[in-house]
């Protein structure tokens, strides 16, 4: 992502922020577990021509991002996930934290 202007520190950033989301205690589904399984699936894919992404760091986002902001009694952790991307994404040294509810 170097070359589309985005920092590594940033980079580094939004990992650390990906894996500390993914790692909180209480997810049953939604783990680091289950990210290394998506992105097994997006590189499998990545092998077919006809099932190939063309846009590879946007799928390679939407998965790492997809369920970043997860309380079990909401209905609205994809939106709030995504609205969290949307922040990172256009202030890319912004304090990490997910939106407020």
């Amino acid at each position: 992502m170097q070359q589309q202007g985005v920092s590594e520190v940033w980079q580094k950033e939004m990992w650390n922020k990906v894996r500390d989301a993914y790692s909180e205690q209480g997810r049953q589904y939604h783990t680091l577990q289950h990210l290394q399984e998506m992105l097994d699936l997006l590189q499998s894919a990545q092998g077919n021509k006809e099932t190939r992404a063309k846009d590879l760091v946007c799928v390679v986002l939407a998965t790492l991002f997809h369920d970043l902001v997860y309380n079990a009694s909401s209905s609205h952790n994809e939106e709030d996930s995504a609205e969290f991307f949307r922040c990172c994404k256009c202030t890319p040294h912004m304090p990490l934290s997910p939106p407020p509810h």
